[in-house]
């Protein structure tokens, strides 16, 4: 239903009137509908400013590395000690999936936080939370340049 296609469950649950006029409008507010979203992620573990996704420089990984599970189930050290090139500034106790996304340009491997697996949580697809992170990539790019 709506601008974020809320089912009727998360409707009554994660709904909010931003704007103060007495209705969570979640189809003709904007507003209301933004941040009704925002109240679902942050119901959900959101953590602002953490990572959500992280692409790995390898074009080939151990396929047993590779999960298409949603909640993280390897750490950083573990990957470490398999031999991916992980980002130095990460500590070997996060907690990671790890992802393959099939491209026109070969395989992409791609770590997924706690961030991530609460955009799963909204819908329930790698490929779908992995889609959402770069669009906002994008958009927060272009943000940046004006």
């Amino acid at each position: 239903m709506g601008y974020g296609q809320f089912i009727p469950s998360s409707y009554r649950s994660f709904a909010v009137d931003h704007d103060k006029d007495g209705v969570a409008d979640i189809w003709k507010n904007p507003a209301d509908a933004l941040a009704s979203v925002a109240n679902y992620f942050s119901r959900h573990a959101w953590k602002y400013a953490d990572l959500v996704a992280w692409q790995l420089k390898e074009k080939s990984l151990d396929e047993k590395l590779v999960t298409t599970e949603l909640k993280a189930n390897q750490t950083i050290g573990s990957l470490r000690e398999a031999g991916v090139q992980v980002p130095s500034q990460l500590r070997d106790d996060v907690k990671v999936i790890v992802m393959k996304q099939e491209t026109s340009n070969g395989n992409e491997y791609w770590l997924g936080f706690d961030n991530f697996y609460t955009i799963t949580r909204y819908n329930h697809s790698n490929m779908y939370a992995l889609a959402a992170f770069q669009l906002g990539e994008l958009l927060k790019a272009n943000l940046d340049m004006q």
